[in-house]
């Protein structure tokens, strides 16, 4: 079997490299935002929230970083592609970084201040979750697209447990919630000094050598990252902005579809990241911290599964690969109600779930990504992440079912949630088959769906 037909990947020591420096410092990006949704009962009991108030502080993180997503990615990608990003996103890092960390001051006492902070540190998370996909998959091969932004992305179930991990035994031993969120902040900065000292242009430019070499493609040349950069400095890539530019993307229907699945899988993502913890803890019995570390064991399989994922979408198509996912987490989802039988069942589940809970999401920017000109890699992916917006109003909905249903003590409510998180996963299986192209494998230029492949930025097999 040759290098490119091959199932796992082959490509050049640099491009791994670079994969690991992009997946520490989204690992703490991930963190940084998935840490307030697992010591939320303690946050909880600190601000005395409601149900519904929690959710709505869920819900500000999210939706603020759709908005982010909308408005600052297209700026950083007009500044550069590969080595030429690095500047943005250092400045939106240290922004969500010094945040988060602001979060954990002892003179944040006000539930608005807690808010803004929410808010702001999550607008500028998101965008860099699009630079750090599009960074990791400039520097690999063509041919391995799917898996690289797959494996990427498994710093956000590994990343982020190892960083909720921290934060539950942080506080666990000094019983402050605010701990975590001073120290974690910190530790990403040296990873970022190194990545902005090894991504540089000499680097990529044998790297690429390497590529062809090796009998491989590489995403970008050289030549094509200097004429953009160019085109910045001389003012000719001049936009009207990320909402007009999220617009025009948004008329290929690959790119609406992703935008739409991604919204549906983020409701049920988010919706469960927000019930599992108050259910272990009001529910189960589980106190803060056990509930909190409780609360990951989905990722030990999550990471394997984006990974399998990641190269089978590059052999057998994307589109096919979201298929699968959707259709396995909504089976899945309808399990959780045995998580309250014992610690066998609630390993079990999620490890079960696991396997296809974020396989989904790198997938659709690879779906959204290939279905658009190469210059606009990130904000076709900042398409799919604007769909936070939508997929953040779902921790606010569940929180007004678990108060219908009779609040945090009682059972109602939380089995009102597994019913509405499951029907957005069968709504994201419809929006996937019907109006989506696949943009690789055998079927790509081949499969059926509502669209022409025009319309999808696919031309269609002869």
């Amino acid at each position: 079997m040759n290098k490119k037909s091959s199932f796992l990947p082959h490509a050049p020591g640099t491009s791994w490299v670079l994969l690991l420096l992009v997946w520490v410092t989204y690992a703490f990006n991930a963190g940084a935002r998935e840490v307030m949704n697992r010591l939320l009962p303690a946050i909880i009991e600190a601000f005395n929230l409601t149900p519904s108030m929690s959710g709505l502080l869920s819900s500000a993180g999210t939706v603020a970083a759709g908005l982010g997503a909308l408005l600052i990615t297209a700026w950083g990608e007009r500044k550069g592609l590969a080595w030429n990003r690095r500047k943005s996103q250092v400045i939106v890092a240290a922004v969500y970084l010094l945040f988060t960390f602001f979060i954990g001051l002892p003179a944040v006492t006000s539930i608005t201040m807690l808010f803004i902070f929410q808010i702001v540190r999550f607008m500028f998370a998101a965008p860099d979750e699009s630079y750090a996909a599009s960074a990791a998959a400039e520097w690999w091969p063509e041919e391995h697209q799917g898996f690289v932004i797959n494996t990427h992305h498994t710093a956000y179930p590994w990343g982020s447990a190892l960083v909720v991990l921290g934060a539950s035994f942080i506080l666990s031993s000094t019983g402050d919630w605010r701990i975590p969120f001073l120290v974690l902040p910190i530790i990403p900065i040296v990873f970022w000094v190194i990545y902005c000292l090894y991504a540089n242009r000499n680097r990529f430019a044998r790297n690429n050598e390497k590529m062809k070499q090796m009998g491989l493609t590489p995403h970008l040349t050289v030549e094509e990252v200097d004429a953009h950069h160019q085109a910045y400095l001389s003012g000719a890539s001049k936009s009207d902005g990320g909402f007009m530019t999220t617009l025009r993307l948004l008329k290929n229907h690959n790119v609406l579809a992703g935008f739409l699945v991604y919204a549906c899988l983020m409701i049920a993502y988010f919706g469960f990241g927000y019930w599992l913890t108050p259910f272990l803890t009001y529910q189960c019995g589980y106190d803060n911290s056990t509930a909190a570390a409780f609360s990951v064991v989905f990722t030990l399989t999550a990471g394997i599964g984006q990974i399998f994922w990641g190269a089978f979408s590059d052999k057998f198509g994307a589109k096919r690969t979201v298929q699968i996912s959707c259709a396995w987490l909504a089976v899945t989802f309808c399990l959780l109600p045995f998580v309250q039988t014992g610690v066998p069942a609630l390993v079990g589940v999620q490890l079960l779930m696991g396997f296809c809970m974020n396989a989904a999401f790198p997938v659709l920017y690879r779906i959204a990504g290939a279905s658009v000109p190469r210059d606009k890699l990130s904000s076709a992916i900042a398409c799919c992440t604007t769909a936070g917006v939508l997929g953040g109003l779902s921790p606010v909905i569940l929180g007004v079912l678990i108060d219908l249903g009779g609040g945090f003590d009682a059972i109602t409510g939380y089995w009102l949630c597994i019913v509405f998180m499951v029907a957005f996963l069968v709504l994201a299986l419809i929006i996937i088959t019907t109006p989506c192209h696949e943009v690789s494998g055998p079927k790509r230029g081949k499969d059926w769906a509502l669209s022409s492949f025009e319309s999808c930025g696919i031309e269609k097999a002869e």
